[in-house]
């Protein structure tokens, strides 16, 4: 958005991408505001919502299901392995899959039929306090 169209998506909090062997806990995701408002002059209640979700193995909420644990364990890359090899075993394809699950299922348990809204104050619930002023980092920008 901001190479194509001058248009900055501005993240509130940090999200910290953690390796696999970290015993630290951080978010599944993060949200961000993409503020068209800059660009073509309208109000900011105008602007653009984004939930940014990464795969981790360590986020806040319930423990990982024992099968994603236990694949990690074997797996030192994981949920961050290379996507040069298309071929994917079925234990790694369904170990990512019940990490987005998990991951999903801890940022807006039961939202499967939610509006946009809905999941995106669940979301901002799961990471908590966002009253804190804008980090002022645009998307182009890695933390």
């Amino acid at each position: 958005m901001r190479i194509d169209f001058g248009i900055n998506i501005v993240f509130k909090k940090k999200i910290k991408i953690l390796p696999n062997e970290s015993h630290k806990h951080g978010l599944y995701c993060a949200v961000a505001t993409i503020r068209y408002s800059e660009i073509d002059g309208t109000s900011p209640e105008q602007d653009g919502k984004l939930i940014y979700i990464k795969p981790t193995l360590h986020g806040r909420g319930e423990e990982l299901p024992y099968d994603v644990y236990s694949y990690a364990c074997r797996n030192r890359e994981f949920p961050h392995q290379s996507t040069v090899d298309q071929w994917f075993s079925e234990s790694q394809f369904e170990s990512y899959r019940a990490l987005g699950f998990h991951s999903l299922e801890q940022i807006g348990a039961g939202l499967s039929d939610a509006s946009f809204a809905d999941i995106y104050d669940s979301v901002v619930s799961y990471i908590g306090d966002t009253s804190q002023p804008d980090l002022g980092q645009s998307s182009g920008e890695h933390t």
